[in-house]
């Protein structure tokens, strides 16, 4: 049983993958402890499944995992989370704009708290993200009734406190999901800086029309869940 498990959910990310993987290995071997690097393909077409077979050849300690076609990203991230054997998992993102170098940061911060959120104060996303982003967290907040600057990006969870979970958001909303149901079991929740990147190759895919509707579906039916069982 691994000490640690670090997630990666790609889709169409064959350039950043190899600094990505080398990148946490080298962080993770400085680490006492035993680890693992699992990387879900989530119905890539550009060659990222070829990219990742050869990056296992050199790292045996990279699991790697697969979807035939694009599910989204908080179903890549159930996937990778209900495979991972770590005692603690951490999630980063393939597009390298939250690097492995944050990894000891993440961990720093996990003592006593069943989930701590990374939290990209200075965002080098475009400007038009960063109010997206800004507005969907002070939505999300007011919803769950807490205060989180940074609500659905990179974190490190202890894997216990979800085996138990049944999630059902696929999309943008399975943050948010998932900090609901432990705020439910009355687990304790905090957040701590980390440093953000532009990104540099590749394109974001977060802010798409699709995703966008997906996540405002998903945004509704976890309200009705939530005020049904008088969480909200």
């Amino acid at each position: 049983m691994p000490d640690l498990s670090v997630i990666i959910p790609a889709y169409n990310e064959k350039d950043n993958l190899p600094l990505v993987i080398r990148e946490c290995f080298e962080q993770l071997d400085a680490i006492d402890g035993s680890h693992e690097v699992l990387v879900l393909d989530d119905g890539s077409t550009d060659g990222t499944d070829g990219v990742l077979k050869n990056l296992a050849e050199n790292y045996p300690g990279l699991v790697l995992l697969s979807h035939e076609e694009n599910r989204g990203v908080g179903k890549s991230l159930s996937d990778l989370i209900g495979a991972a054997k770590g005692e603690y998992v951490i999630f980063l993102p393939a597009d390298l704009q939250v690097m492995p170098d944050q990894v000891p940061v993440l961990l720093s911060a996990a003592g006593g708290h069943a989930l701590v959120m990374g939290w990209r104060k200075n965002r080098k996303d475009p400007f038009g993200r960063r109010i997206l982003g800004l507005v969907y967290n002070k939505i999300m907040n007011a919803v769950l009734g807490i205060k989180l600057h940074d609500i659905d990006g990179v974190f490190i969870l202890r894997k216990n406190v979800v085996e138990n979970i049944n999630m059902e958001s696929s999309g943008a909303v399975f943050s948010i999901e998932m900090i609901r149901e432990i705020i439910c079991q009355g687990y304790n929740i905090s957040e701590v800086e980390v440093e953000h990147h532009s990104r540099k190759y590749g394109r974001q895919t977060g802010a798409s029309l699709k995703t966008v509707c997906v996540a405002v579906s998903e945004f509704f039916r976890l309200l009705f869940r939530s005020k049904r069982s008088g969480d909200v």
